[in-house]
């Protein structure tokens, strides 16, 4: 097989990977009114699941840079979508609110592989094109899921099987890897030959962690990723519970969101390649807020369902921009680390701000949602400033 094809073969297989990596995240949004009433637990306890899928996602993405050097990160990638694969299996046959909270530990772990893996790997070797089409593929699982989810419930069957069929799509995946032998480690030439104080700095994270703006961009992805989460896990319970949206309705307008991230990353990877990166980062996260704007004022239904899609297609591209940058805020010595150190933030924002979310809606009500969207895209912005605005002095 030649290089050409290996390197077509890598990216088909991340795109694949994505797509299931996201099924799950895509479901709990639709699923957790039936599953807390199932397991007779409280609105906010949605906080407590969440934080465990984080703690499982923190530990695996800090020490990521040391494990992907000591075992390659074709192993890592392998075992990180096994640990999936074994979540998924608690999710569907074991019936105990604390087998859950251990399943969503594991699935953490496997997506903090998963993630910081391929991540890293695109963001040394590919352009921001492919990164935004890689995170596209990411919002196709949560496009679809949703619906899947929706459709399950509609016709009276247990949240259990929508988490079935992310069962055999991850099972899938992870005999995919077995059959094909993806050698995942950089051929000769696909990266920057390392220097002298490369080798000396790389895996050094505590040296990593001196750097400031690693500190900032852990708190941009940590707001990036909570103000997604915010929107994908509560706006199905604002609609359908707050608002008297059909259970129908309001499941197709929370696929909707995540279509949008999906349409969005598609076009704007089209594109992305002649836009100033900076200024397409600015008019995204100033979109997010009049996105969340838009559902507080509720003038009505369809402005609210527009503010969802309007919040998911500004998103869409910021992500995978935030990543392919970090080459260029940490230097090459420092990309596997830092990787790490703000995907570990970011799954620390997916836990904390849907979780802080849920107590606020459990002591005030659902209508919090839309105030905490602009409260965090107003985070997003800043901290951008601050990076870019430190980078500029360097």
């Amino acid at each position: 097989m030649n290089k050409s094809s290996t390197k077509q073969i890598k990216v088909a297989l991340a795109f694949i990977t994505f797509i299931v990596l996201s099924f799950p995240g895509g479901l709990i949004g639709v699923a957790w009114p039936t599953m807390r009433a199932a397991f007779q637990v409280s609105l906010d306890a949605l906080g407590t699941l969440l934080l465990a899928g984080t703690s499982g996602f923190i530990l695996m993405s800090f020490i990521s840079g040391q494990l992907i050097r000591e075992i390659g990160l074709s192993r890592f990638l392998f075992f990180g979508n096994l640990l999936r694969a074994a979540s998924l299996m608690l999710y569907v046959f074991i019936p105990s609110w604390w087998a859950l909270i251990l399943a969503e530990f594991l699935s953490g772990m496997g997506a903090g592989m998963i993630d910081v893996g391929i991540n890293a790997y695109f963001a040394e070797n590919h352009s921001p094109r492919l990164m935004n089409w890689l995170h596209a593929s990411f919002g196709v699982g949560m496009t679809i899921a949703p619906l899947v989810m929706t459709a399950m419930l509609s016709a009276e069957y247990s949240w259990r099987w929508g988490y079935a069929v992310a069962l055999v799509f991850q099972l899938c995946v992870v005999i995919g890897y077995l059959a094909l032998r993806v050698d995942w480690q950089p051929n000769q030439g696909e990266i920057a030959p390392q220097t002298h104080d490369d080798a000396n700095t790389k895996g050094r994270g505590l040296h990593t962690l001196k750097l400031p703006v690693v500190w900032l961009g852990m708190a941009l992805f940590f707001a990036t990723s909570g103000t997604e989460a915010i929107v994908g896990n509560w706006s199905f319970s604002l609609l359908h519970e707050a608002r008297g949206v059909p259970l129908e309705t309001a499941g197709v307008w929370v696929s909707i969101y995540w279509g949008s991230f999906t349409v969005g990353r598609i076009l704007f990877g089209l594109f992305i390649n002649r836009l100033n990166l900076q200024q397409v980062l600015r008019v995204c996260m100033a979109g997010a807020g009049v996105g969340g704007l838009l559902i507080w004022l509720n003038v009505a239904h369809v402005l609210s369902f527009l503010g969802l899609a309007l919040i998911g297609f500004a998103l869409a591209p910021v992500f995978p921009l935030l990543v392919f940058k970090i080459p260029d805020y940490v230097g090459k010595s420092h990309v596997e680390n830092a990787m790490g150190y703000n995907f570990g933030a970011a799954s620390f924002g997916i836990a904390i701000l849907p979780g802080l979310t849920g107590i606020l809606a459990d002591k005030i009500s659902l209508e919090v949602l839309g105030p905490a969207v602009i409260v965090t895209a107003s985070v997003m912005i800043l901290t951008n400033e601050m990076i870019t605005r430190r980078k500029q002095l360097e």
